[in-house]
């Protein structure tokens, strides 16, 4: 969540991809429906390498980003 909230400085630049920002809330769902977390958690793992991509093609605060990033544990 906190790398989502990072990216929303780089507004009016870029921000945040709508699919990012799912994958983001990830457990917040499971948190409210505990029954989906192996459909949820494997959304999570399949999507995450993508979303990491297209977070490194924003636009704006490279610094932003690059801490975005980090905070995802992604290689830069």
């Amino acid at each position: 969540y906190e790398s989502m909230t990072m990216l929303e400085a780089l507004w009016p630049a870029d921000w945040a991809p709508d699919a990012y920002v799912s994958l983001v809330q990830t457990g917040n769902r499971i948190a409210l429906h505990p029954d989906s977390a192996r459909v949820e958690l494997t959304r999570l793992r399949d999507q995450l390498p993508g979303e990491r991509v297209r977070v490194r093609a924003l636009k704006g605060d490279r610094k932003i980003i690059d801490r975005a990033l980090d905070h995802l544990g992604a290689a830069r």
